[in-house]
């Protein structure tokens, strides 16, 4: 078994916080076992500037004793660029890049570990009975983090167990966690998570974004090596996960738990506190099916056993209030525009802005290959698959510039037309074929899709063709 971790960061503050907080974690003994006892690559995505000072820290050298650890160039987003999507093709690439391995551990520079979190994750899905592990990983403050690291005396290594992280996080509490309360009269801008508070005892976690944990590589699934923009844990998760079947959530914390630096500012939120319908009009505009699946499993936030009546109420509310949603989410357009005219508008809203997004993604083949074969010659591909390559790559240009006339009377040559009537055929046979069987596409289709995938990498021979 393989496994292959990556991770992307720039700056240097950033930098000293993957070596302090995620590089840490990843020391602590049952994680640091669970990595030994697997074939491990760690692929680090930084500026050349920033390698020295991982590569000059004692936890990099404790690391490399057990750990292979790769390097690849990642240039930061300039001025006026976003970083989201600067991050997500270098996230795409890890994608790419882990394509003989296992599984995938999509790692950030600011996530901690609990002591063994790791090692259970890896587990659940290498059990063969998941695909995905997917747990909330709410936010700390850097302070709490350190007063830990300080009180334990690990020196490098951040060893923190479960429900001692979930005790910290609970007594320190981010206001990015608290303003997700329920009763909280001042609501976060983006429900994305909510909590419901047991007090002195932990939190009732339904969370509609949740942190892919660990991935097993599916090699039958085609929508697993999908280009994503946006964001791991949005995006790409409502392309590559169409249900929650074969995705595994934790129910508390007493095996897994994880949790994100944030600087303890003060976040926005509203005067008012949520209701179930308002709710349902963001889920609605914000969160995709596979999202809404995520809000109906419950996560204990606790470092006790979670019994007591304090405990049952607070669950009994949080599930009423997700049956409310989804029952809200379920309507029909009719039903809504007649009784909940918000949903209505949102869901009006999302049609709008993710046809867009269809459209220009029907465009853009939107695939990952591996890297070796995007290494390919172009002196020995044949005739016509180079007079393909090239009319791709030419299209590639006009995508960029929204010429979308241009675009469709090139997609109407015959060489071109023919590859998207191969490419629906094939996405038809894989919907009828059964998704538990084995299905591997003809090598014909393979070949061409790979030759397809190449264009978009030689823009340079089409600059100098319009030039």
């Amino acid at each position: 078994m393989k496994i292959y971790l990556s991770v992307s960061v720039w700056g240097e503050a950033y930098v000293q916080q993957l070596i302090e907080c995620c590089l840490s974690s990843l020391l602590a003994p049952k994680n640091r076992a669970a990595l030994d006892e697997w074939e491990t690559v760690l692929n680090i995505n930084v500026p050349p500037q920033d390698r020295g000072l991982i590569e000059s820290s004692n936890i990099y050298r404790k690391l490399i004793s057990s750990t292979r650890v790769t390097f690849s160039d990642f240039f930061p987003a300039r001025r006026g660029e976003n970083k989201y999507e600067i991050l997500s093709a270098s996230q795409c690439d890890d994608i790419s890049r882990a394509y003989d391995s296992d599984f995938l551990v999509p790692l950030y520079p600011d996530c901690i570990f609990a002591d063994g979190a790791l090692d259970y994750a890896l587990r659940v899905t290498r059990d063969g009975s998941y695909d995905a592990f997917f747990a909330p990983v709410p936010f700390v403050s850097k302070g709490a983090i350190e007063s830990e690291r300080r009180r334990s005396g690990n020196g490098a290594e951040l060893t923190v167990a479960p429900a001692q992280l979930a005790q910290i996080l609970y007594e320190d509490a981010h206001p990015e966690v608290t303003c997700r309360d329920w009763d909280n009269p001042h609501g976060t801008v983006w429900p994305s998570g909510l909590v419901w508070t047991v007090p002195h005892r932990g939190w009732v976690m339904r969370y509609f974004h949740m942190h892919p944990a660990v991935m097993k590589i599916d090699h039958k699934n085609f929508d697993f090596f999908t280009r994503f923009s946006i964001s791991l844990d949005y995006e790409y998760v409502s392309y590559a996960f169409k249900s929650r079947e074969r995705v595994f959530i934790p129910s508390k914390t007493d095996k897994f738990c994880a949790c994100t630096i944030r600087p303890a500012a003060q976040p926005n939120s509203f005067s008012i506190p949520w209701s179930s319908h308002a709710l349902a009009a963001w889920a609605e505009e914000h969160a995709t099916p596979i999202h809404r699946e995520f809000f109906n499993a419950e996560f204990l936030w606790c470092w006790s056993e979670p019994s007591g009546e304090e405990w049952e109420r607070q669950r009994r509310r949080a599930k009423e209030i997700a049956r409310t949603v989804t029952t809200y989410l379920n309507l029909s357009d009719t039903a809504a525009a007649a009784t909940a005219p918000a949903i209505a508008r949102a869901r009006k809203r999302n049609l709008r802005k993710w046809r867009k997004i269809r459209k220009w993604r029907a465009i853009r083949r939107r695939y990952i290959i591996p890297p070796e074969i995007r290494q390919a010659d172009l002196m020995t591909l044949s005739r016509r698959a180079l007079r393909l390559y090239c009319l791709l790559a030419l299209e590639s240009f006009l995508i960029r510039q929204f010429c979308v006339h241009l675009i469709g009377a090139l997609r109407r040559i015959p060489i071109l037309r023919g590859y998207y009537a191969r490419y629906k055929r094939y996405k038809r046979t894989l919907k009828e074929r059964d998704s538990s069987a084995i299905f591997d596409p003809p090598l014909a289709f393979r070949n061409e899709l790979r030759i397809i995938r190449q264009a978009i990498l030689y823009r340079l021979l089409m600059k100098s063709w319009l030039g």
